[in-house]
């Protein structure tokens, strides 16, 4: 699950920006929806393509009339898990106003796993926790003849970590230890394990700018 303070300093971030730049700049928004691309590796060094969907959105204001600054929202679907990133995000826009623009996107943030519950006993415990989520793209936009709105098409890399903890508690007092597999055992615990998922992904992704 994303972890609650880092999920009110990116909320933090993003309503900063809006009190000190949104009554003077014009507001931006991009969604898009697309697919993930990668290759997935069991332990037996036995390497499959992995696909899957992808949307995102991205609200800000501009700071100048080619940089803009906001907060971004996301659900990435991968094989076992599907996972929100939240993310504040910067954009950078090429060319003139005018002509279809080629632009730097930048996104970073947190995302954990959805509808996988935290679950504590006195006997044992399991969660999910929130890992680092870097997505830089580049993409191109696409103004429409008639009002404001534009076509997006964009190309990226997205990386994406989160862990899941185990532990199976011991009603005796213990001292803090190291399990047969070398990781640290900690007080009050029998056993104690951290898995670690870590994906890199090609992100292809179109939709619509405001």
């Amino acid at each position: 699950m994303i972890s609650g303070r880092i999920l009110i300093l990116l909320l933090g971030v993003f309503i900063l920006t809006f009190e000190t730049f949104g009554q003077d700049h014009p507001y931006f928004m991009q969604t898009e929806a697309g697919i993930l691309l990668g290759d997935s590796e069991y332990e037996s060094n036995e390497i499959f393509d992995r696909k899957g969907f992808t949307f995102h959105t991205f609200h800000g204001v501009h700071l100048t009339s080619k940089h803009v600054l906001g907060f971004s929202l996301g659900v990435d679907r991968y094989k076992n898990f599907t996972v929100v990133p939240i993310a504040v995000g910067w954009r950078g826009f090429l060319g003139k106003k005018e002509n279809s623009k080629l632009f730097l996107a930048m996104d970073l943030g947190a995302g954990g796993p959805v509808s996988q519950e935290a679950f504590e006993s006195e006997w044992q415990e399991y969660r999910y926790n929130a890992g680092l989520m870097f997505n830089p793209s580049v993409g191109f936009r696409f103004p429409s003849k008639k009002g404001k709105t534009a076509l997006s098409i964009t190309l990226g890399y997205k990386r994406q970590d989160f862990s899941f903890i185990y532990g199976e508690k011991s009603r005796a007092i213990t001292q803090t230890g190291v399990s047969s597999s070398g990781s640290v055992v900690p007080r009050g615990y029998n056993s104690y394990s951290k898995t670690k998922y870590l994906y890199h992904n090609l992100s292809l992704r179109m939709g619509i700018m405001l």
